[in-house]
């Protein structure tokens, strides 16, 4: 019997790993979820106990007592030859836990959006580790003796959610994902209710130039998509803090933002998806009754505008620039 360990760094990979386990059967599966300051939402832990053998839930943080605690997890559950699956490997706390294997260690990666291992430029970059005494004792006690590029030598096999990445830096077998479970959609009933939905970023994150003024422009600008697109539903990118809400209804779904607008497509709703290149439109693109308005501005990052190009050619997407709103 096969021992499968997933470090899970996101509701949406919590989503992908659920998915990957699919692929798998009479086998035992472990998930180590590593949490942001957000916190963890009653779904999550609700699907780490019904769908995993074992979990841990600690913090996305390598300081020694949180590595204590993912190291004494570990020390239950790890066998040789274990299959370990991640997306974060440019993340040091997920670095040290696989520090912590030997070298009979099977490595898969899969990505969780339109930016993932795959986009990472620079393979060779080193993290550069924090100087307080927590993360001292960590180097000293632990040490990470794993780094981007060998995640990426030592990956046999990588599973996307993408119908197709800009670059591969793994090398390995791909496998492509679907994390609607096969779940079908009726194309030919004719939808007679329409929702628009905006899926929030991370807005100072995306921006090209990131400054407080730039960030009140970004914020000026989505105000005005009141007025070009009726009772926007507010759906908040789960680490995005600030409590501006654009004078949109904010919805709090008990799932992924996916899973909400997967639900209201079933339910007979056009729902248009309004957002920056969000990895959530790219998920929900080929669903039937479901439109894509990708916002442009020249104040969000290049990278993220490149990423258009993953939508080419469909006839479900369009581009709304903000630049030039009424």
């Amino acid at each position: 019997m096969n021992n499968h360990i997933f470090i899970v760094c996101s509701p949406l990979q919590l989503k992908v790993s659920l998915a990957i386990k699919r692929q798998y059967d009479g086998d035992r599966f472990h998930a180590i979820y590593l949490k942001t300051k957000a916190g963890v939402k009653p779904y999550i832990t609700s699907n780490l106990a019904r769908h995993f053998d074992t979990h841990c839930v600690a913090n996305m943080d390598y300081d020694f007592l949180n590595l204590r605690k993912i190291f004494s997890y570990l020390e239950k559950i790890v066998n040789a030859g274990d299959f370990i699956y991640l997306a974060n490997a440019n993340d040091l706390t997920v670095q040290y836990i696989l520090s912590r294997f030997n070298n009979e260690l099977y490595i898969s990666t899969f990505d969780d959006g339109i930016l993932n291992i795959n986009t990472i430029v620079d393979v060779n970059y080193k993290n550069k580790e924090k100087k307080k005494l927590k993360y001292l004792i960590s180097r000293v006690l632990f040490k990470n003796t794993f780094s981007i590029k060998k995640i990426i030598e030592r990956s046999t096999q990588h599973f996307t959610i993408l119908d197709k990445n800009r670059t591969l830096n793994v090398k390995g077998k791909v496998i492509k994902l679907d994390i609607f479970e096969h779940r079908i959609i009726d194309s030919n009933h004719a939808a007679n209710k329409v929702m628009n939905v905006f899926v929030g970023s991370r807005f100072k994150d995306i921006l090209a130039v990131k400054n407080n003024q730039n960030l009140s422009l970004l914020t000026e600008r989505l105000y005005s998509l009141n007025k070009k697109f009726n009772n926007l539903v507010y759906l908040r990118h789960p680490r995005e803090m600030a409590d501006e809400k654009f004078l949109m209804q904010e919805v709090y779904p008990d799932s992924i933002s996916e899973d909400y607008i997967y639900n209201l497509a079933a339910q007979g709703f056009t729902v248009n998806v309004v957002g920056f290149a969000s990895t959530c439109q790219l998920n929900v693109m080929n669903l039937p009754n479901v439109n894509i308005i990708l916002l442009k501005t020249d104040l969000i990052r290049g990278d993220i505008l490149d990423s258009f190009s993953l939508f080419d050619k469909h006839d479900s997407v369009s581009i709304y620039n903000l630049d030039a709103r009424e």
